[in-house]
């Protein structure tokens, strides 16, 4: 946005306004646009210009021809050399009808149809032509340059669903960013009131229509007249197009109910439906509708019925608590700000008491403009991107543009109670007007300068390859952190995760839903993270300088993270362990210390009690109070809770003595080792006498064991060959030791990892398992939920009671 500061031009605008007819100036809902196929040169064709035919989208459907048993079902578009306006690559974009584009269309229908091409059908009011051919027939529509592109007619589901996480919605949600207590103004073709999912939150409405003999234009207000704020008067029009209002509703602040499993931006926000739009015909002489690309009749709106909608929206802000006017509509290209449009002073007058003006950028694919009104400087202009972080083709852009969100393919309401997608600007700004809403309802006394600050601080980066301008995808959840940090409370079982880069995740138990694995809270950003512990509801870190740090129960906003009280800061620090309430930490020179609980003050850490001075311990496990250590030579050490007096350490129990003891496991007041043999040890409890260590008992004898996890439940090992598998209780009789069961025998697990809340696994690319239970059925293990798939996964820890 140039500017957030409000910019009085009464004077200016109202001449404008009031001096012309141009006050009266027609504007459209942005509609849906084809995506632009890559240009390929068609081999052996030269047109009579002289020029190389080029056609977008050619040989990838020529090639998928060629291999097809069947006709491919494919739509085409005219090029400007088929109506003699333009060269042969360039595409006919105009929407509706003219004489040459008519003519173009329909000889190409007769000539298709002529070579056996079938289902070939012209669309009215486009420059498009639907066909199934094969190869041959597809050579025959291109040779002659009538075709600027072509691309394959294939449904392709995207919904509402899909935009939702990828804006990280429903974490935002579970923060209580609902947008309760708040209504979005649409200012719209009406909305359907009672359809189920904006049923009961549509509180407000208000129609402003306009009949004017001169401009072939007729008021949809009830019974005609020029204005209503009655009750139903924003219902949807009944003329063609008039279901966008009600679908742009349904972006903003959709419900899921009943069936329908997905929400809009702000669920629990309330609605005011503005009805701004007229029908209009078409007369001998007076065609606005073709005028506009559109078919008579048609629905345009006259910038006079948006600002009474607006001005209405200025009278009912404080009533119903209107943090966001959402203006899905537009007309132009305009490159810089077009502040002297009668629109900006309440514009101006809403930004002045904390509302929201977001504004679609337009659907003319330039990179260089946006149309009006979002070019005004004080609105929140928003331009669309697809599901994969892409600008949208057709999506407006220019340094006006503040914000980016889905626009491409999105599904929500649409009239008839039924749901439909849709493409457009239009689509992405109820993204961001809804967005608001949320962000109010948790953060009451934002403004709008914060909020579009907080979006656009924590958003994507998303650069335009039109132009190199980057701007920022909303990311809800963030922003929402950013603006007031929300609290997330630990549990013992917690299952967390720790990036390549330091970054800190809890797993929420929502599991992966195709490739969106939305179910983890960010806790910590800090690439000096080498280590994380839990214990019971306590979570820990360990940096490379040797500081530790301990979770107070804030989640990051954005890039701050400040939920972190240092415990220590000494250099000498190695390892950390946790187990229930207890915290340890391990000194490279064998020191072991347990946290007293304070936390440092400055430099000075005081908070903890040395345990034992040993250079042979090479590693710690906690179990609840219960801390145990093995050295270098194999012994493992129990430790009696007594703390060293001076450089005496007599607190400690040896268990064993075996050189071959390479790790050990703690959980459920058991204790396991496993040797460098692959044997697995359970302790009885029962401590050396002199040399003599008989408490244990063999679990297992298999070489390839490589790593062993337990929690209260029980024991599971993990083989080198990713093998996992779990202990049934039968200890070995002999050389024999058939108690195991096996979970897995997925070659890419690369960590095991056990808590009360069951089992899980990292993959060496990062991904995370949760099991069901179920064992393999011979070579087939299906008991695994994946919670994650993000390849700067280094590791994964549980928090043992």
């Amino acid at each position: 946005m140039t500017s957030l500061t409000v910019m009085r031009r009464r004077m200016a605008a109202w001449a404008a306004l009031c001096g012309a007819t141009a006050a009266l100036l027609g504007m459209t809902p942005a509609a849906a646009q084809t995506l632009k196929p890559e240009t390929d040169v068609v081999q052996g064709v030269t047109l009579r210009t002289g020029e190389a035919l080029r056609v977008g989208g050619y040989s990838a459907l020529r090639a998928k021809a060629l291999q097809s048993p069947r006709k491919l079902r494919v739509i085409a578009r005219l090029s400007a050399y088929a109506t003699g306006a333009g060269p042969a690559g360039e595409p006919l974009r105009a929407i509706g009808e003219t004489p040459a584009i008519r003519g173009a269309r329909d000889q190409l229908v007769l000539r298709l149809r002529a070579r056996g091409a079938d289902a070939v059908e012209g669309l009215p009011d486009t420059a498009l032509v639907v066909m199934e051919v094969d190869a041959a027939q597809l050579d025959a529509l291109v040779a002659n340059g009538e075709i600027a592109e072509l691309t394959e007619d294939v449904p392709v589901p995207a919904t509402l669903a899909e935009s939702g996480p990828l804006v990280r919605a429903p974490q935002a949600h579970a923060l209580g960013a609902r947008g309760a207590g708040t209504t979005v103004a649409i200012l719209d073709t009406g909305v359907q009131a009672n359809h189920p999912f904006l049923n009961g939150r549509v509180v407000e409405e208000a129609c402003f229509s306009t009949t004017s003999a001169a401009n072939n234009s007729t008021s949809v207000c009830p019974g005609g007249a020029s204005s209503s704020t009655a009750v139903g008067s924003g219902a949807a029009c009944a003329i063609s197009g008039c279901d966008h209002g009600t679908h742009v509703a349904g972006i903003a602040a959709g419900r899921a109910t009943g069936a329908t499993t997905f929400n809009g931006m702000a669920p629990d926000a309330n609605l005011m439906a503005v009805q701004v739009f007229s029908r209009f015909t078409d007369s001998p002489g007076n065609t606005p509708c073709a005028n506009s690309n559109k078919a008579s009749p048609c629905i345009l709106s006259f910038t006079s019925d948006q600002i009474r909608g607006l001005q209405r929206v200025l009278e009912r802000r404080a009533a119903r608590n209107i943090v966001s006017a959402n203006m899905s509509l537009g007309g132009g290209v305009n490159a810089a700000a077009c502040d002297a449009d009668a629109r900006k002073d309440v514009i101006d007058d809403l930004l002045a008491v904390r509302v929201a003006t977001v504004i679609a950028s337009g659907n003319n694919g330039s990179a260089t403009g946006v149309s009006a009104p979002g070019c005004i400087s004080t609105a929140v202009t928003v331009g669309s991107t697809t599901k994969s972080d892409l600008v949208s083709s057709f999506s407006n852009s220019a340094a006006l543009v503040d914000l980016l969100a889905p626009g491409s393919g999105i599904t929500s309401s649409v009239t008839g109670s039924g749901f439909g997608a849709k493409n457009g600007t239009s689509m992405a700004t109820p993204h961001v007007a809804g967005a608001f809403a949320a962000i109010r309802s948790v953060v009451p006394g934002a403004n709008v300068g914060d909020i579009l600050g907080a979006l656009q601080a924590t958003g994507v980066a998303i650069t335009d390859t039109r132009n190199n301008l980057t701007r920022r995808r909303i990311n809800l959840e963030a922003a929402v952190n950013q603006l007031a940090p929300q609290p997330f409370a630990l549990s013992s079982g917690m299952l967390f995760q720790m990036h390549a880069d330091g970054r800190i995740w809890a797993h929420t138990g929502v599991a992966c839903n195709g490739a969106g694995c939305p179910g983890w809270v960010l806790l910590d950003a800090n690439p000096a993270t080498r280590a994380i512990a839990a214990g019971g509801n306590a979570l820990y870190q360990l940096h490379a300088d040797g500081k530790v740090w301990r979770y107070t129960g804030i989640r990051c906003g954005g890039n701050a993270c400040p939920g972190w009280q240092m415990l220590d800061n000494n250099p000498a620090t190695k390892q950390i362990a946790a187990g229930g309430t207890s915290l340890y930490q391990r000194h490279a020179d064998g020191k072991i210390w347990r946290s007293t609980g304070a936390a440092c003050s400055g430099n000075s850490c005081p908070g903890w009690t040395m345990l034992d001075n040993n250079p042979a311990t090479i590693d710690i496990v906690a179990d609840g109070t219960r801390l145990y250590q093995l050295h270098n030579t194999g012994a493992i050490w129990r430790s009696t809770g007594a703390a060293c007096s001076g450089n005496s350490c007599p607190g400690w129990t040896q268990l064993d003595n075996n050189p071959h003891a390479k790790a050990l496991a703690a959980a459920g007041g058991q204790l396991y080792q496993r040797h460098d043999t692959g044997a697995i040890w359970r302790s009885t409890g029962v401590a050396c006498t002199g040399n003599s260590c008989p408490g244990w008992t063999m679990l297992d004898n298999n070489p390839a064991a490589r790593e062993i996890a337990a929690n209260v439940g029980g024991l599971f090992q993990r083989h080198a060959d990713g093998k996992i598998w779990r202990f049934t209780g039968q200890v070995c009789s002999g050389n024999s030791c058939p108690g195991w069961t096996m979970l897995d025998n997925n070659g890419a697990t690369v960590q095991i990892e056990a808590a009360t809340s069951g089992l899980y696994q990292r993959h060496g690319n990062g991904r995370i398992w949760r099991s069901t239970g179920a064992a393999c059925s011979g070579n087939s293990c299906p008991g695994w939920v994946m919670l994650d798939n993000n390849p700067a996964t280094s590791t994964i820890v549980t928090a043992q009671p």
